[in-house]
């Protein structure tokens, strides 16, 4: 496998990585390890955001994406960690739910949209609604996605309790995610194609 991380702007963090794994296999390892990435010793340290891309490689030839079960696990300085399984698919579709969605005092959720095409030089217009449970939609935002990008966002403040619906004009693939301000939980929301 081609393992690569890209920060938000399209740009590489670090070192390609190249992987091969037995049938079975997995990898556990730290991100800054895998890719090689130097963090200056400043404090506080740098947030850096992006994402992951999974190629298959057969010889020198690159295939699409390959979507797997990643963990993301993080600790901060106080003693709190957190840890989160996303269980991708290959699934795709131009509508989704995430059938749950808080964004509270104690609690947080959020989103990661991915546009599934990467071939076409057309935008992906996205269009998120947040329903509170009366069915009430409380925000609604729009993204003009490029191919093969992404986009994130934590549900607005002061949603108790309700769901996240999404339509797109391609297909798109979606994850959400639900943690504790506390970061006594953090776990995925699995999105339902409609």
């Amino acid at each position: 496998f081609e393992v690569r991380a890209v920060n938000d702007q399209g740009g590489a963090i670090g070192e390609t990585a190249q992987i091969t794994l037995q049938p079975g296999q997995r990898l556990q390892t730290t991100v800054d390890g895998l890719f090689r990435i130097v963090i200056p010793a400043i404090f506080p340290p740098p947030i850096i955001s992006g994402y992951i891309s999974i190629r298959q490689t057969t010889g020198n030839q690159t295939g699409p994406p390959v979507f797997a079960t990643v963990e993301i696990s993080a600790t901060i300085n106080l003693g709190n960690s957190a840890s989160l399984l996303y269980p991708m698919s290959d699934a795709n579709s131009t509508n989704w739910i995430l059938p749950f969605a808080a964004s509270s005092s104690s609690y947080f959720s959020g989103y990661a949209i991915v546009n599934a095409n990467e071939l076409l030089n057309v935008q992906n217009e996205v269009v998120v609604e947040v329903v509170n449970s009366a069915g009430g939609v409380v925000s609604r935002t729009t993204y003009s996605l490029s191919p093969a990008t992404r986009q994130t966002a934590l549900i607005p403040p002061g949603l108790t309790s309700g769901y996240v619906r999404i339509t797109s004009s391609s297909a798109v693939h979606v994850v959400g995610s639900i943690g504790t301000t506390n970061l006594n939980l953090l776990d995925s929301i699995t999105a339902i194609p409609r």
